[in-house]
């Protein structure tokens, strides 16, 4: 009996549990290898490039986190996270430590932002740059779009022109609660208000 539990575990982690249908749905049409219907840790760290991924409105993809072998690169690739709504979540993958027009995948998206939704972006690798245009939509769509959560910066990375030609875009920075001063210092652009990350409640 605990041989056979511990099989079933086994097969039941090697496969990517979404909390989403359709994201899953979109993501077993491309890039299930075996088409066996699901997809596994193994094809999801397969995957060098992501080109367009549009998330619907009130869609999460947390499970980008899988896409360990994800590896955007300048002139190469033109990889990007679209969120097609003004409520959404993503989570990157680890090994992403930058973001922008320069690294070959950025975050966009196209719709006006509202003042009681938010969408949500967490980065789970220690982030050295958000660079030129790393996070943008149309230059029309004033207003707070979007909060980070950086959970694995304790040091403010560089914040290079980031949104692009958008302006007061980030409603929150949550950061590691010990660098909430350390980010405050650093004059960031374009943030309304920076957190210790302890205060995120995991909603919109």
């Amino acid at each position: 009996m605990n041989r056979r539990r511990l099989l079933l575990r086994h097969e039941y982690n090697k496969y990517i549990h979404f909390e989403d249908k359709e994201v899953e749905r979109i993501c077993i049409e491309k890039w299930d290898k075996d088409k066996d219907g699901k997809l596994s840790k193994e094809e999801a760290a397969a995957v060098s490039s992501i080109g367009t991924i549009h998330i619907q409105d009130g869609r999460k993809f947390n499970e980008l986190q899988y896409f360990s072998g994800w590896k955007p690169q300048q002139w190469v690739t033109n990889d990007s996270v679209y969120f097609d709504g003004v409520v959404g979540e993503v989570t990157i993958p680890q090994n992403i430590t930058n973001i922008g027009i320069a690294y070959g995948w950025r975050i966009m998206y196209n719709v006006r932002p509202d003042s009681n939704q938010n969408l949500i972006v967490i980065f789970l690798g220690e982030m050295k740059e958000i660079g030129y245009w790393a996070i943008s939509g149309d230059s029309n769509l004033r207003g707070e779009a979007f909060s980070i959560l950086l959970p694995n910066t304790p040091t403010p990375p560089a914040f290079n022109k980031w949104v692009g030609e958008n302006y007061n875009l980030c409603r929150v920075l949550y950061v590691p609660d010990r660098s909430v001063e350390l980010y405050k210092a650093a004059n960031i652009t374009d943030v309304g208000k920076i957190l210790p990350i302890s205060e995120y409640k995991g909603n919109y």
